[in-house]
């Protein structure tokens, strides 16, 4: 409680020396008079020069304004600068084209966008060649498998007898047992 009273009668204490300062400052009132009368006057001569200035800038800018539409009525009638802008126009229309084609070809490219089904398609098939391969493997390791093939009684018939070889080495390929029946003996290949 002490306290507060104490920061108050502080507050006091200022603001009383404050108005002492401006009674000083009020009493003065002719001196106060002629500071308002001084600054009055500054400010008259002020406004009178910025005023003066002003005129001076809209004469100048009335002058630059002209000279600028006279260098605009001689460039309009420049045959090169008629073709430049006719130019810009064009190159204007050939942009605003372009950006058209290509928000075209965007839009094409979302709606047929075949890549990801493509992919996923491609690794399905691979997947399916992996089971596929294991699966061979799995039946080729558990089942043996006989193959027999009769050669010609005719030793004579070179062509068929070729024929039997190849059919018999496609076999091997793939891991098969062959078997030779040739008339009534039997011949086994591995």
């Amino acid at each position: 409680m002490d306290k507060k009273i104490k920061l108050e009668i502080e507050s006091l204490n200022e603001k009383i020396s404050n108005m002492r300062k401006d009674i000083v400052v009020y009493e003065d009132i002719d001196g106060l008079k002629t500071k308002a009368e001084d600054k009055r006057s500054n400010l008259v001569k002020e406004k009178q020069s910025l005023l003066e200035e002003k005129e001076i800038l809209l004469g100048e800018q009335e002058k630059v304004r002209k000279s600028l539409q006279d260098l605009q009525s001689q460039l309009d009638q420049n045959d090169s600068y008629i073709q430049l802008v006719n130019q810009e126009k064009r190159l204007a229309q050939i942009e605003q084209t372009n950006y058209t084609l290509d928000e075209f070809i965007k839009n094409k490219l979302s709606e047929t966008n075949f890549i990801p089904v493509r992919d996923k398609c491609l690794e399905r098939v691979q997947e399916y060649n992996a089971l596929l391969k294991l699966s061979y493997q799995y039946y080729m390791d558990r089942v043996q498998c006989m193959v027999e093939i009769e050669l010609p009684r005719n030793q004579d018939t070179v062509g068929n007898t070729w024929d039997r070889v190849e059919e018999y080495n496609a076999w091997l390929k793939f891991g098969m047992k062959v078997t030779f029946i040739h008339h009534t003996q039997h011949e086994t290949f591995v």
